[in-house]
């Protein structure tokens, strides 16, 4: 059996929203563009995000966030603690194709 990687990332905000997937072959480039992705939701003019890492500290009176990294899948995520409709979500995970 093939198999490919998943990256689905899942955000939103308090006026808009979205999911995007995009599927690798190599974990590698799956893994690049995963940490490219985090990257670029830290980056203050790409995103809400960077708010919540305040230049290297993370804010966590303010927001929450988890994260999780093993063997064929990556997690990543910031939500804001005010119960709003901020969150960011990344998610990388094998998936077997027939």
């Amino acid at each position: 059996m093939n198999s490919v990687y998943m990256i689905k990332f899942m955000w939103s905000t308090d006026d808009d929203n979205g999911c995007e997937i995009e599927l690798y072959k190599s974990y590698d480039d799956a893994v690049k563009h995963f940490n490219d992705i985090i990257k670029n939701e830290k980056n203050p003019n790409f995103s809400w995000v960077a708010d919540a890492f305040n230049g290297k500290q993370f804010d966590e009176e303010n927001y929450e966030l988890s994260y999780y990294t093993g063997t064929d899948y990556l997690y990543w995520s910031v939500n804001k603690r005010d119960y709003s409709n901020f969150y960011s979500t990344i998610i990388l995970s094998k998936e077997c194709i027939k």
